[in-house]
């Protein structure tokens, strides 16, 4: 009956929102580490184009997956490594 399609829209729309504050979420890891590896010493630019390899866009708050977000962050690890292997 009709009860059914409002209580499983109310699902949809509670499942699209919690969806929408894990990728905010998400996307907050990927501009919070994107900062502390810039202030580490990552030229802004190779920030850019990590996000951009992964995105399309080199501006995080335009991703649209939590996988990508997951993607950068290791491609970030990645580089964090390198940065304090250095020193």
């Amino acid at each position: 009956g009709e009860e059914l399609s409002d209580a499983a829209k109310a699902i949809n729309e509670a499942e699209e929102k919690k969806a929408a504050e894990e990728l905010k979420a998400a996307k907050q890891k990927v501009v919070a580490a994107g900062t502390a590896l810039i202030k580490a010493g990552l030229p802004k630019e190779k920030m850019n184009d990590i996000v951009k390899k992964f995105n399309g866009n080199p501006n995080p708050n335009s991703i649209k997956e939590i996988e990508i977000c997951d993607k950068i962050l290791e491609e970030l690890e990645n580089e964090k490594k390198q940065i304090t292997s250095k020193k």
